[in-house]
Order: C-alpha cells, then sequence, then structure tokens
C-alpha cells in the first residue's frame, strides 16, 4: 500500500478537497475507487463519488477543543471557553494539548458516515475515516495559517488509546467503534506510531450524555474510567509517552477530558485527541452521537430518516 511521508508537501487540499494532480494514485491506493456512501465508482478522492464528496474544511480551529473559531479570533490558538477552562485551578490535570477532527458534525455527509459507522452496523468503514482522519491530523498541523504547532502531530513512538467502551454497550454494539478507529488510524500512520488498547478501561456504564435528569456531563463520566488490568502494566506502558486519545465525536469534551485525566494521573508526558467529527455547543442533543454515551435508539432513528444507505459496500 503507497503511503505518505508525514512532512510531504502534497499534504496540500486544494478548495476544500484532495489535490487530483497528486494525491489521486495514493487516494486509489488507499482507499480504492468506490464511494462509501452509494458505492458508485468514480471516487476521486476516495471517499466519495461525485455527489457525495466529503469536503476538508479550512476553518481555523481551537487547538485545544477543535472548536471552529470565529472570523474576530482566526489568528488565536484557542477559543474562548478553552482560555476560561484553562484559567481554573486544577485545569492541567483534564487538559487535552492538541485536537485534531475531519470537520464538523453539522455536515450532512460526515454525520452520515459516523452514524453508519457506530450505529449502521458497518465496521468496514474504520480503516477509511481513520486514513482520513490522520491525513487530516498531518495537514492541519502542518501551521498553514502561520502558527507555531511543533508539537501538534502525530509522530513516530505516540500512543493511540481509544476511548473505551462499556462491555454491555459493545456486546449490544457487536463492536468497538473507538478501537476500530485508533486501528485504521495506526495502520495509516508510518511505524512506530501505535494502537493501544490495553491502557484505559470503564469501570462502570454511564447515563447517555445529555440525558434527562443529569446534573452535568462531567458529574456522568466521574470515575468512569480507570487503569487496565494490570494497573502495573498499563502505568508503565504509558508514562513519560505522548498519548493520542481517539474517538468518533467531540461533543462537549466531558468523557474526554475524563480519559485525559486518568492519563495524567498514570504519568502520562502529553495527551491530545483524536476524532472524526465536532459537534457544535448549539447542537448537543440527546440525539448526537455524544462521544460513546448515546442513546442508541434516538441515534438509529435519525440514522433511518437519512440519506445514507446502510447496505453500501464498507469499502
Amino acid at each position: 500500500m503507497a503511503r505518505r511521508d508525514e512532512h510531504d508537501a502534497s499534504m496540500e487540499l486544494a478548495g476544500g478537497r484532495w489535490d487530483d494532480r497528486r494525491d489521486s494514485a495514493w487516494s486509489e491506493a488507499l482507499f480504492g475507487l468506490t464511494c462509501l456512501v452509494c458505492g458508485a465508482s468514480g471516487a476521486r478522492d476516495g471517499l466519495g463519488c461525485d455527489e457525495h464528496r466529503l469536503r476538508l474544511d479550512r476553518v481555523p480551529r481551537c487547538q485545544h477543543c477543535a472548536a471552529p473559531l470565529p472570523p474576530a479570533l482566526a489568528a488565536a490558538s484557542s477559543c474562548g471557553a478553552c482560555r476560561r477552562a484553562h484559567a481554573l485551578p486544577n485545569s492541567a490535570a483534564t487538559r487535552v494539548e492538541r485536537a485534531h477532527c475531519v470537520g464538523d458534525y453539522d455536515d450532512p455527509l460526515l454525520r452520515e458516515l459516523v452514524l453508519s459507522f457506530k450505529h449502521g452496523g458497518r465496521p468496514g468503514l474504520a480503516p477509511h475515516l481513520g486514513a482520513l482522519l490522520h491525513a487530516c491530523s498531518l495537514h492541519r498541523s502542518s501551521s498553514e495559517d502561520g502558527r507555531d504547532d511543533e508539537h501538534g502531530e502525530p509522530r513516530r513512538g505516540d500512543l493511540l488509546v481509544p476511548v473505551p467502551l462499556h462491555p454491555a454497550r459493545r456486546l449490544e454494539r457487536g463492536y468497538d467503534q473507538a478501537r476500530l478507529l485508533a486501528d485504521g488510524v495506526a495502520a495509516a500512520a508510518p511505524v512506530g506510531f501505535h494502537s493501544c488498547r490495553a491502557v484505559l478501561r470503564r469501570v462502570r456504564a454511564t447515563a447517555p450524555q445529555g440525558a434527562t435528569g443529569l446534573l452535568s456531563r462531567e458529574d456522568n463520566v466521574h470515575r468512569a474510567f480507570a487503569p487496565a488490568w494490570p494497573d502495573t502494566w498499563s502505568r508503565r506502558l504509558v508514562r513519560d509517552r505522548r498519548v493520542w486519545l481517539v474517538d468518533d465525536v467531540w461533543t462537549s469534551g466531558a468523557t474526554l477530558r475524563a480519559c485525559a485525566a486518568v492519563l495524567r494521573d498514570m504519568g502520562v508526558a502529553w495527551c491530545g485527541a483524536l476524532v472524526v467529527a465536532r459537534a457544535s455547543r448549539a447542537a448537543r442533543t440527546a440525539t448526537a452521537p455524544d462521544e460513546d454515551a448515546v442513546d442508541t435508539a434516538s441515534a438509529r432513528t435519525a440514522l433511518e430518516g437519512s440519506r445514507l444507505d446502510a447496505t453500501a459496500i464498507d469499502g
């Protein structure tokens, strides 16, 4: 399989799409030429046909939570919410140093892909989404806007840690989407970028984030995660290492921050996050795939109303 150098100038995107002149051969080798949405041939960017083309945005984003920055703050590195949160005492214990995403959950096509992957029984989308997420992380780390981002890209020796799914939910779903996504990112990355499942575990089932009656999302996931067994081995694995948490969607960030807090306690040197989609603050509803504690019935209802054909070929 053809692979790209991490710093290859051909990572540039033209007009929000892969540059056809430089990327067509790489896309064909990595993804094939079948549209992941409808199964039609002619997917020049490796994901969608002309009708279902996924545009990669160039919107300036907060380096800590990947939220789009307003025009007035386009040259800034952090959004107002993150700056206020980081000013609080002990905020460093839960801080995500760098976050990357493919795009916004508001994008209808990206939302359909996420819902189909997570709740539509299409785990075969993981390699494609993982490879795209890895490419986007490198692209956004290239400092197009002039920012100094020397620590913001995945590098050799980094660990990928999927946000753990509770065993009961995994049994219901049939697979762990965060694990598959992390494996997809690792497969697209150079040798030395490892997906490591035996780091975190979910010690209790949590209510769906955004469910009626919750005091807060933070309280819902408080002490929901712990080092994987055996504790001594998992701590030794991540001590003084750079770690990237991997999940499908960042909504409030409560789940990712809770995982980051456990990792900090385990001795990691640096913690970032890779997510496929970033939900807007205005769109946090119970029907959105909020991290991994979603109301499954609502999500399936949303998926059924979508134009995505869940029977399409899994790439």
